[in-house]
Formats: C-alpha cells, structure tokens, sequence
C-alpha cells in the first residue's frame, strides 16, 4: 500500500523516514569493496585478472583483455542487423534519458548542519566492469 504524505503535513523527521527506509547494513559489503579497490589501485591489472577469475571464473591476462581493432570487427559480424538496431536505439534512449537527468539534478535539503543533494562531476577515466557470465546485460555497457 502506497502511503500519501501531504506537503502540508510534511516534517523534517517524514524526509528522514523516508530516506532511511531502505537501509541495509552494507557494512561487510563496503570493507569487501574498499580491499578491492586498494588491491586494483596497488596492483593494477593483476588484482583485476586475480578478482576476475575468484569472482567470475575466468581467467585473464594482459594478452586476452585488450581488443583489437579486427577483435572488435569479428564480433561486429557475428551481431545480427536487427540487434545492431535494438542496442543502437537503446544507446539513443539512454543517452536522450542522462541528458535530461543531468539538467534536473538540483535537489538539495537543508536542515540543521546536514546538506544533502547531488553534485555531478566529469572524470577523466573510468574503468568497466561488464559481467557476461549466463545473463548479459549490453545495457549495462551502454550506459558507462
């Protein structure tokens, strides 16, 4: 059941309530993440291809994870038309979805000391994790 809360009736202890309201102790999960965000960043692509093969089973090496351009083109071949069309118009969707996002990104709550809101910022790199184990998702691609 939805519940309805009025403007008129809403208070700051509403806001926190409904913030919170999905919160998980992440706690584990966070210290498992930060060691392997350490690891990558002291190790580089060893601690890539050693989490790749603990996590998903496959093993890598320098020599396998770059593409070449002719990689890129073999794979292209194997791509039905009709699915070059359908990732090509959900890449139009996405992008068309972000960059209207990126124009409404202003909220912001004050109360107290606490200032909550959304700052988007540009990086110069990103690295992607694209799992394609027994359920791809190319959407996942698209959307880095």
């Amino acid at each position: 059941m939805v519940r309805i809360i009025k403007l008129r009736d809403f208070k700051d202890e509403n806001l926190e309530k409904i913030v919170n309201r999905g919160f998980l102790d992440l706690r584990d999960v966070e210290m498992d993440v930060k060691h392997v965000m350490e690891e990558v960043r002291s190790r580089g692509d060893d601690a890539l291809f050693e989490f790749t093969y603990r996590f998903d089973g496959i093993k890598l090496d320098s020599n396998s994870v770059k593409a070449t351009r002719s990689d890129f083109e073999e794979a292209y071949k194997k791509v039905k038309p009709i699915e070059i069309r359908a990732l090509r118009r959900a890449a139009s969707s996405i992008k068309r979805f972000h960059e209207i996002q990126l124009k409404r990104l202003t909220f912001q709550w004050r109360r107290q000391d606490l200032k909550t809101g959304v700052v988007t910022k540009p990086i110069s790199s990103v690295g992607i994790y694209a799992p394609g184990g027994r359920r791809p998702y190319p959407s996942s691609v698209l959307m880095c």
